[in-house]
């Protein structure tokens, strides 16, 4: 059994789980690294080129920095343990994935392990549903929809945001073995179950996104294809709005942002005072950010925390959070990783239009949330990140040898 068989596959379900469960998530990178060193040992493949992880070492060196200056040592260790995913899902990739048919085992491992994880959510949905009728019946109308993630104990944004790449990648589609019918059947599954999590920054990230597909796909020669996947790309557009709509747990989301009312950004001004009286460049060191926004809070407000439903102390925006800790260093570190692969980008593609949706994906979202603190975002950003670059490349390379 060679790695091109079993590393790429591997690697693309390691993202499901992780989703599913941060602990198997966690011992199956562990299987992946000790895989690796088998392989390793074996065929001994060519080493990456060490600029492909430099936003990566860079983010991970300040980390380390601050843990050697951090009061907190047990927090600092933590946080460190995981930005190692950083380096070594890279790894992986850069290593074993060597042809367009092992990304294509990676990319259709976590497409099909997503679907798959689908269909057991559903499942368990009705199963919920049919045992408790009686209760479910008595609670608010939006109760089941609220309740649907939480029946697998998966955190509802990055499920979300993992429906989202999904969704990209099948618009990208270079897989040579899945046929039309099933991409459009497993775009209008995972759109909606992006629907019923009701994510609002991931429903408007997504709707950017095929629209800028569509046009994209618009600007190409016509032709019956091309007509059958605009139709394909538009119906689902037209399903997943007028499901939006009818939505109710949806529009309240909605109406709550419009009004204020969603309580996880009442700390913003409080964090950008902090950042402002550092003088814009120091941090407060590691988890100092959401220790002196307590401090703060008690000062103003004592044990009466005006705040009815998020009581925490996460700011919810990761450019935020890592300009707390880290200083100046820490908010162009974590822009650097988010745009460093712009740098791959030297024309307009399908090779080069998947990654540029990542990165806008990837850059939104870390404005609502704190993408980069839990281990679901670092893998999925860790992996995707070099699977495209490594795309790009061969697609590079094959364009010189046609020429």
């Amino acid at each position: 059994m060679s790695s091109r068989t079993v590393m790429p596959v591997m690697a693309g379900i390691v993202l499901t789980i992780s989703l599913v469960s941060i602990r198997y998530g966690s011992i199956m990178c562990l299987m992946l690294f000790l895989a690796s060193g088998f392989f390793l040992i074996r065929e001994k493949p060519k080493l990456p080129n060490i600029w492909a992880y430099i936003p990566f070492l860079i983010y991970i060196a300040l980390n380390l920095v601050f843990f050697f200056l951090s009061d907190d040592q047990a927090l600092a260790i933590k946080r460190l343990e995981k930005q190692l995913v950083l380096l070594f899902m890279p790894s992986v990739i850069f290593l074993f994935v060597r042809s367009g048919e092992d990304i294509q085992k990676s990319l259709l491992a976590f497409i099909g392990s997503l679907f798959v994880l689908s269909v057991i959510s559903l499942i368990i949905l009705m199963e919920f549903y049919f045992t408790n009728l009686e209760f479910v019946g008595s609670m608010d109308e939006n109760y089941l929809q609220w309740k649907y993630p939480h029946l697998l104990g998966i955190h509802p944004t990055y499920w979300s945001y993992y429906l989202v790449v999904a969704s990209t990648l099948l618009l990208w589609l270079p897989f040579s073995r899945l046929q039309n019918y099933a991409r459009v059947g497993l775009l209008l599954i995972f759109n909606l179950n992006l629907f019923y999590l009701a994510n609002r920054a991931s429903i408007a990230i997504n709707i950017v996104l095929i629209g800028i597909w569509l046009v994209f796909y618009l600007r190409q020669k016509s032709g019956r294809s091309l007509l059958k996947r605009t139709a394909a790309i538009l119906g689902v557009i037209s399903l997943v709005i007028v499901l939006f709509l009818q939505s109710s747990y949806f529009r309240k989301k909605i109406i709550d942002l419009i009004n204020a009312k969603d309580e996880r950004f009442f700390l913003w001004d409080r964090s950008l005072d902090i950042i402002a009286q550092n003088d814009f460049i120091y941090g407060e060191g590691i988890g100092g950010g959401q220790q002196r926004l307590r401090e703060i809070m008690m000062e103003e407000y004592g044990q009466n925390d005006p705040r009815e439903e998020y009581k925490e102390f996460d700011v919810h925006n990761q450019y935020i959070h890592d300009y707390l800790d880290y200083g100046i260093f820490g908010l162009f570190s974590i822009l650097l990783i988010v745009f460093y692969p712009a740098r791959y980008m030297k024309r307009i593609d399908k090779q080069t239009l998947v990654l540029a949706s990542i990165m806008l994906l990837f850059f939104s979202s870390q404005l609502v949330e704190s993408v980069f603190i839990r281990f679901q975002g670092k893998v999925l950003y860790a992996t995707l990140y070099p699977l495209l670059i490594v795309s790009i490349k061969m697609a590079e390379d094959l364009s010189k040898n046609d020429h």
